[in-house]
């Protein structure tokens, strides 16, 4: 099946909204008993998933390309880059070191698996080796992520509970006086905030 004719069937099958779509389904299958063939609109999907499968390397990658033209000083030199989402650090220069985060959260949404790994990310910028490096973090929607990390109460290591490697080495940059000071994300970020500086990618590439 034809990518093009794929679409053209799952827009005319959702129509101006899915859910309206989906219970006019089930009210003619609770009310007849009647299962109508959906064969088409099932094939259809299946091709749309099958090339957005690795979308969200492609954003990724590309987006990346894109913001460094914005962001490289004169003169400055890429020593590393990880163009794959689930990569090491994403860039590296003989000037900063920095992730790039292409999601967009949701508003009125915990965004939980977002919110673990754009902080993952920061606290791994701060507890990076090289500290003469600049140590930048580029997101989606700045404003929205930087209040999550101002205002979490959340554990920090519960956040951090999937990045065990981060977590080990942030532990490893702090004293023992300081790992008691601080509970929450919000903790963590009061005290690194200075070290790692976030940007907005939508103000890099429109």
């Amino acid at each position: 099946m034809k990518t093009n004719n794929a679409l053209k069937n799952i827009q005319k099958f959702k129509g101006s909204s899915l859910k309206h779509k989906l219970n006019e389904l089930k009210s003619s299958i609770l009310k007849d008993n009647s299962f109508p063939d959906v064969t088409d609109i099932y094939n259809s999907a299946l091709e749309i998933k099958k090339m957005s499968a690795q979308i969200d390397e492609i954003v990724h990658a590309t987006g990346i390309i894109q913001c460094l033209p914005k962001i490289l000083k004169k003169g400055e030199k890429v020593i590393d880059l990880s163009l794959a989402s689930s990569g090491g650090i994403d860039l590296l220069t003989d000037k900063r070191v920095a992730e790039f985060k292409f999601s967009r959260w949701q508003k009125n949404s915990a965004n939980g698996s977002r919110a673990r790994g754009v902080f993952a990310d920061l606290v791994g910028l701060y507890a990076f080796q090289n500290t003469k490096l600049k140590k930048e973090i580029y997101v989606i929607d700045k404003n929205q992520i930087v209040h999550f990390f101002e205002t979490s109460n959340s554990s920090w290591r519960e956040k951090l509970s999937k990045h065990k490697r981060v977590l080990k080495n942030f532990e490893n940059s702090l004293t023992e006086k300081k790992l008691s000071e601080i509970n929450t994300v919000s903790d963590v970020y009061k005290l690194i905030q200075l070290n790692v500086k976030v940007y907005d990618i939508e103000l890099l590439i429109k």
